[in-house]
């Protein structure tokens, strides 16, 4: 995967630098959504085959059911 995206690492602190080490996990998700697509990918196939393939083999949206705080609770 780092020959993908030709980055290694996160910045050195990345609680002081957040955009960085949000700009880098960003990138790694590009890097693994598109690693996916070429991986499915099959002639003569169009982009809504590719997307549905890749959501449905590497998706999993299941409930987390884990809720630690009742602050958490309202985003589900």
């Amino acid at each position: 995967m780092k020959n993908a995206i030709h980055r290694t690492a996160l910045p050195n602190d990345p609680k002081n630098n957040v955009q960085a080490t949000e700009d880098f996990l960003e990138l790694v998700l590009v890097a693994y959504i598109v690693t996916a697509a070429e991986n499915e990918y099959l002639d003569k196939m169009d982009i809504r085959e590719v997307r549905d393939t890749v959501i449905n083999k590497y998706v999993n949206l299941g409930d987390n059911k884990i809720i630690s705080s009742s602050k958490e609770s309202m985003f589900l």
